[in-house]
Order: structure tokens, then sequence, then C-alpha cells
């Protein structure tokens, strides 16, 4: 969820705090989990 609402901010909106806010966001919470789920898929597919 916290996703889809971190998406939502970017829609319309050319703040700077908040594109650094979807950055952090998107470097420490969602490339990890999506690299963390590659590797679970990878161990079930081998």
């Amino acid at each position: 969820m916290k996703m889809i609402e971190t998406r939502n901010k970017t829609s319309d909106t050319y703040n700077p705090h908040i594109a650094q806010t979807v950055v952090t966001d998107i470097l420490e919470r969602f490339f990890p989990a999506f690299e963390s789920m590659a590797k679970k898929f990878t161990a079930i597919n081998d």
C-alpha cells in the first residue's frame, strides 16, 4: 500500500521535498523488497 501512496504523491507535484522522499522510499524500502521477492522466487524455481 505504501508504494501506491508514494506513487500517487508523484503524479502532479514538482515539490523537491516530496521528490526526495519518494527517492528515499524507493532506495530504502521498495527496491530491497523487490530484491528479496526476486530471491525467494528464484529459490522456489530452482
